[in-house]
């Protein structure tokens, strides 16, 4: 069985996103769709309805879903446990820097458990550190240029299974609560790195990641 996760933010909700999840689900995908801020706690919501033998991924909530996207996780994590996937831009096809999803079995979430971080989704830094973290696990010696560019297998799928339109990025927003999230989601980052991959060098205040 293969369980989407997601938290669902009213505000960012397509008609066409949820048609493309709809496909998905026909093909026996199951959803697990909870309105909470942390990563942890949405794969959570998954693990709790899942077998060993499971996968469990996690999309954010804005994401189109190609229906081939069942069939490409069941194939990869059939020989590798763990990958993430980029989205592509709707109108244009160009890959984002970033991640829009992860997925693992959950044999895999719950032995790396308190690996994954405690960051808050929709805010920065907390995508890429998750799949700096997908790497290591594989042993993969990246750059940074290759971290934000380059789909290297087996940590990311090939990009074209996810779409995205384009709107205002909830993470750039300045209130309070988003500066606060975006900080603690890129301490997280900043002290993995120092211990697990102090190549991967950046700014902590501003996230700027020095190529």
């Amino acid at each position: 069985m293969i369980y989407h996760t997601t938290s669902i933010w009213p505000s960012l909700a397509e008609d066409a996103v949820h048609h493309s999840w709809d496909e998905i689900y026909t093909q026996g995908v199951v959803p697990v769709h909870i309105t909470a801020s942390k990563l942890n706690d949405v794969i959570h919501a998954g693990l709790q309805q899942a077998d060993d033998g499971d996968i469990v991924f996690w999309t954010n909530s804005d994401i189109l879903i190609s229906p081939n996207l069942p069939v490409a996780l069941s194939a990869h994590c059939a020989k590798y446990p763990v990958c993430s996937s980029r989205r592509v831009d709707f109108d244009t096809g160009e890959p984002h820097i970033g991640r829009d999803l992860f997925a693992a079995t959950k044999k895999w979430w719950i032995e790396h458990w308190e690996e994954v971080p405690d960051a808050f989704i929709g805010s920065e830094a907390f995508d890429l550190h998750f799949a700096c973290l997908i790497r290591a696990f594989y042993s993969i010696k990246f750059t940074v240029p290759s971290l934000l560019k380059e789909d290297i297998h087996p940590a990311e799928l090939p990009s074209g299974l996810l779409r995205h339109k384009d709107h205002a990025a909830t993470w750039r927003l300045r209130s309070m609560g988003k500066v606060k999230k975006n900080e603690h989601n890129r301490l997280l980052f900043f002290k993995w790195a120092q211990e697990h991959m102090p190549e991967l060098n950046f700014n902590v205040c501003t996230f700027q990641l020095n190529v």
